[in-house]
């Protein structure tokens, strides 16, 4: 028969801030005890579209799972929680894979079943409840309601209901990603509002350093062309069908000048060709941003029609430890036209072999997919493990590679022989014929061990230097070329407390395990009650 783990099993230093919330004693002491009965709050606040003001249109509703009232002295004091909570909660998250190296977290935050045979709730039906906010709190009977731990933030989605009961369906934050990164779209008016031909198409964006991105032409009456909607850092080059120009304060043909605050710059004289440039890009508030993550923060705050807020919505600590562990210079342009924010992190996080998104507790945090290292926030072993199962290659690839490629230098404005001008030098026209270079690592003993060792197609990442290709590549091979194990872990204990990329070392005498091995958590699924958590371990 399983056994539950001892209380100092986890310790108490290895746990996130946002659990343990020093203030709150109680609450750890029950992560700790999976043996206590907890209980559940739920916090939401829907819409009643039938209400005579907007401020009054939040409706501030709660439930719980046996029916609680809070303290006198808490805040809200003596506020009652309806016995209403038929289900405990259930909360999933895994990486997305699919033959990637990097990319957003999936979460699955589930639903909220509700009893409702007496009808008393049928109004919530009528409710908006899309991504209005539901968190959801764990504790015990005997706590006062500040000393309940916040175990998941999220949104709604809508309601549905049966003669028995209501169910309100959940979703993670990530909504808030799936929206045009750009909002700002020219006018048609003309001069920087450019003219009918970009009427109502969004304006171009620029993070970090690219090359040789298209500009685009606002004025055409004064030459003037934009790269970024706002404060840049600097154009380094403006080229006319791949012939570099001067840089003038107060151009004749053949010089250029710049606006680096507009974003634009403006020829002295007509274009002969396609009018290119080498950007540093968006610096608003005069903070230019060049990394991975600090150009991932800026977007997620600053731009979609719901940026978050920093630092109140981000786990700002995974961002700290981010730019220590992947600090290389990249560069990304946006054209004007319409892409989601969550395809530009999508794009930059498998460039960089990282995973990004939303927590159970609603914060966006950030890391570098690594090999299983230091300290394990949980050990597991056959006595305190319901069922452990071996799996396939652990993703994901099929079979360990033995050769990678990963990319620089991206050309963003890709330009034949046949469109460059007869004065590019032969290094430059090499250049601008390929969309970017690509830097290699193999080992082709791998392929003695595995017939079937693969070579994946090149990873399409954003590095200015090929120095900083040539260590991720190093890495990636280090990571994936490997024989990995896969398993697939049930356990008793308190949930959510771990998180994805988390540590987990498990010793059984099953699978090789009898020394213990440690694993990176992949796949997550919190399910109280009885206290279970299934995982799937990769290392």
């Amino acid at each position: 028969m399983p056994a539950f783990g001892a209380i100092g099993e986890l310790p108490i230093s290895s746990l996130r801030p946002s659990d343990v919330q020093s203030v709150l004693a109680p609450y750890t002491l029950l992560l700790h005890t999976p043996s206590d009965k907890a209980i559940f709050l739920v916090e939401a606040e829907p819409y009643d579209p039938l209400q005579a003001s907007e401020s009054a249109s939040v409706i501030f509703k709660r439930f719980s799972s046996v029916g609680y009232t809070s303290k006198p002295t808490d805040s809200p004091a003596s506020v009652h929680y309806q016995n209403k909570l038929l289900r405990q909660p259930v909360f999933s998250q895994s990486l997305s894979r699919e033959g990637a190296v990097g990319g957003l977290i999936v979460p699955d935050f589930g639903e909220i079943e509700l009893v409702n045979e007496s009808g008393a709730l049928d109004e919530l039906l009528d409710f908006a409840w899309d991504g209005r906010s539901i968190i959801i709190k764990m504790g015990k009977e005997t706590f006062a309601l500040s000393e309940f731990g916040t175990v998941i933030t999220g949104t709604g989605f809508r309601a549905v209901g049966t003669l028995r009961k209501l169910t309100i369906k959940m979703r993670s934050l990530d909504f808030r990603l799936r929206v045009p990164i750009q909002t700002n779209r020219y006018d048609g008016t003309g001069a920087a509002e450019g003219g009918d031909d970009l009427e109502g198409k969004p304006k171009p964006l620029c993070f970090g350093k690219c090359l040789n991105v298209e500009c685009v032409l606002v004025d055409a009456p004064n030459l003037l062309f934009q790269v970024h909607d706002g404060q840049i850092e600097a154009i380094d080059a403006v080229y006319d069908n791949g012939v570099a120009l001067s840089f003038d304060a107060t151009p004749v043909a053949g010089e250029y000048s710049t606006d680096l605050a507009a974003g634009t710059l403006t020829l002295g004289g007509s274009a002969v060709g396609l009018i290119t440039a080498d950007v540093q890009g968006s610096k608003t508030g005069g903070s230019y941003k060049s990394t991975t993550g600090t150009i991932i923060r800026r977007i997620i705050t600053e731009h979609g029609k719901q940026p978050l807020s920093d630092p109140g919505e981000l786990d700002t600590v995974s961002f700290t430890t981010y730019e220590t562990d992947q600090p290389a210079v990249v560069g990304i342009y946006i054209p004007p036209e319409e892409v989601d924010i969550e395809e530009i992190i999508i794009q930059l996080l498998n460039g960089a072999g990282s995973f990004a998104g939303f927590t159970r507790t609603g914060k966006f945090n950030i890391f570098v997919f690594k090999a299983p290292t230091g300290s394990a926030s949980l050990r597991l072993t056959d006595e305190t493990m319901l069922s452990i199962e071996r799996l396939e290659q652990a993703p994901p690839f099929d079979f360990p590679i033995s050769r990678i490629s990963v990319s620089y230098e991206r050309n963003y404005t890709v330009q034949g022989p046949d469109v460059v001008a007869g004065s590019v030098t032969d290094a430059r026209r090499s250049f601008l014929k390929e969309a970017r270079r690509l830097r290699e690592d193999t080992d082709i003993t791998v392929e003695t061990t595995h017939l079937l060792a693969e070579e994946p197609e090149p990873i399409e990442a954003f590095f200015s230097l090929e120095a900083n290709a040539a260590t991720e590549a190093t890495r990636l091979l280090a990571l994936y070329g490997v024989d990995r194990q896969f398993l697939r872990v049930r356990a008793l204990r308190q949930p959510f407390q771990l998180e994805l990329h988390d540590v987990v070392r498990v010793t059984s005498a099953r699978f090789g395990l009898s020394a213990g091995k440690d694993f990176r958590i992949t796949s997550l699924v919190d399910n109280a009650p009885p206290g279970r958590v299934t995982m799937e371990l990769w290392g």
